[in-house]
């Protein structure tokens, strides 16, 4: 019933940004994944609680979806006599989308079924925003990290590149809770039962 599964569309959004500028180099590693939490009922109240009874919990609030994201870094150094370098950096971005699943009975009327289409639908499109706003911040902290130029020591190098993406972390987390506030947690994008 549902089109193209969220882990589909978080591996379409990763190549959909490679490919639009917001290069996601060889250095970023996108690790995704999906997990579900079973619903059941016949009639929209009954979905509707239970989505508020087992949807995931994030800072002591329920969703009917989320998506959590980390981002780590790892590099070498290549250390000279008088410089310090990066010989590689690399950056992880783990991704995991939370989502409701819902398998209708037999008496589900052909009304919900249509509505519980266009919610799921709304609320992934939403839920690939926050995807999209983590492989951004991946991004940007290899570009960010990538152009350091050689320091004096390797300390000093690597204090550099873990406060440039710290900062860049906080950047995007920031940018998420507007995404949440403009779009209402995805309500505006059509995520209504």
């Amino acid at each position: 019933m549902i089109s193209p599964g969220p882990a589909a569309a978080v591996t379409a959004l990763a190549l959909f940004l490679a490919g639009a500028g917001a290069d996601v180099g060889a250095a970023v590693e996108v690790e995704e994944s999906v997990e579900n939490y079973d619903i059941s009922g016949s009639k929209a109240g009954q979905l509707k609680r239970a989505m508020k009874r087992l949807g995931p919990r994030e800072g002591g609030r329920r969703y009917a979806a989320y998506t959590a994201w980390t981002l780590t870094w790892t590099y070498t150094f290549d250390e000279r006599e008088t410089e310090c370098r990066f010989d590689s950096f690399d950056v992880r971005a783990a991704i995991t989308m939370t989502l409701p699943r819902w398998e209708p009975g037999g008496d589900a009327p052909v009304e919900l079924l249509e509505r519980w289409e266009q919610f799921i639908d709304a609320l992934e499109r939403h839920e690939n925003g926050h995807a999209r706003i983590a492989l951004e911040a991946a991004a940007s902290i290899d570009a960010a990290v990538s152009a350091l130029g050689p320091r004096a020591s390797c300390e000093e190098l690597e204090r550099e590149a873990d406060a440039t993406a710290r900062d860049k972390v906080e950047r995007y987390r920031h940018r998420e809770r507007r995404y949440d506030e403009q779009t209402n947690h995805g309500r505006a994008q059509g995520a209504r039962l």
